[in-house]
């Protein structure tokens, strides 16, 4: 595989990851607006059915907002990586920075509603005491923050791409 197809497919695979957690973002809307109202409505037919959603509101809120920024995010950083000179090596670890940065956020997102201590920490905290929950919030989050702020370093100290000229609203 040649450097460039390399980049394609890194690049490729961040907008198909960043696609992806903006549709799960949205369902977690649907979740939410459930978890509010205490059900599925149909409305503006008058049909209602009753439904206990586990979690909290504010839980589900933190989810669909942060997997719609979470993927917004992906592909904003999937843009800048197309304009940057990187090796094939430190394209694959932006592109999986990413990605593993997305979905840890939305495994905290998910599972730290349901974890005692809130997934902040992986033993007892000011919140209460660890458990399963809180171990698969928080670890896939460190992994992601982690991975993110490695993408992140790699992005800024990256070249930019010799084919990409420098665009400057005076220069057009």
């Amino acid at each position: 595989m040649s450097a460039s197809s390399a980049h394609q497919h890194q690049q490729r695979l961040m907008q198909q990851n960043g696609l992806l957690a903006i549709f799960i973002g949205l369902v977690g809307g649907f979740v939410l607006v459930a978890s509010l109202i205490g059900g599925i409505s149909a409305s503006p037919l008058p049909l209602f059915v009753s439904l206990h959603v586990p979690g909290t509101s504010s839980g589900w809120l933190s989810f669909h907002l942060g997997m719609l920024m979470n993927g917004m995010m992906a592909l904003v950083l999937e843009r800048t990586l197309s304009t940057r000179a990187v090796s094939r090596l430190k394209g694959a670890t932006i592109c999986w920075g990413v990605i593993i940065a997305v979905w840890g956020n939305g495994a905290f997102y998910l599972f730290s509603m349901f974890a005692p201590n809130r997934g902040l920490t992986s033993d007892t905290n000011v919140f209460g005491p660890p458990s399963l929950f809180g171990h698969l919030a928080y670890f896939p989050a460190i992994a992601g923050a982690i991975g993110l702020m490695l993408a992140t370093i790699l992005l800024l100290i990256a070249p930019q791409n010799s084919a990409e000229p420098d665009r400057h609203p005076d220069s057009q």
